[in-house]
């Protein structure tokens, strides 16, 4: 079931992500000498919520599908220079000054393993409070906002949030608020 690695090519290595070419041998026999691999920064994504059951969200324009979404505060980060929760508290804290004493790893997904090497760490954080305003990135325009815990499953139906992490976040958190 598994492929062979015949050869690594990369092609591009930046900051951000490596693009490589890989030549692989299938269980089949059958060799493929050009499958491409983004090996990126894994991210870290949090669903915080206030003692009184607001969540707090966030808008933030998108430029590669010119859209401002809703999304859960996080950002990515190294593994190798950060772990998952640090990273979190960070992101959490620079996109909404808020932070937390309650954290729940809520667990570490895939977006897209066809192509993509990256994981997505989730985490719930509970009793979050205001302590500092954003800092945030150049690139970075962010409103955060609040709504309620309750609205978060019917704004996921309604397509009002529309990337794949912050709906898998908001359903594992969702499970687990109340513990």
């Amino acid at each position: 079931m598994q492929w062979k690695t015949i050869s690594k090519k990369y092609l591009m290595k930046t900051p951000f992500f490596k693009l490589r070419k890989d030549a692989v041998k299938l269980p089949s026999g059958l060799e493929i000498d050009d499958y491409y691999v983004f090996e990126k920064l894994n991210a870290a994504i949090v669903l915080g919520v206030t003692s009184d059951h607001q969540a707090l969200l966030k808008k933030e324009y998108r430029y590669p599908i010119d859209k401002v979404l809703i999304e859960l505060p996080g950002g990515t980060f190294d593994p190798e220079k950060e772990d998952a929760l640090a990273a979190a508290k960070r992101e959490y804290l620079e996109e909404t000054g808020y932070q937390s004493d309650e954290w729940i790893d809520c667990g570490v997904f895939y977006n897209y393993p066809t192509k993509d090497t990256d994981k997505t760490h989730i985490f719930l954080a509970k009793n979050i409070r205001k302590v500092k305003e954003q800092n945030l990135e150049v690139t970075e325009d962010i409103m955060p906002f609040f709504v309620p815990v309750s609205e978060l499953k019917n704004m996921v139906l309604a397509g009002e949030i529309q990337v794949t992490g912050s709906i898998t976040g908001i359903f594992k958190g969702l499970e687990l608020i109340s513990t």
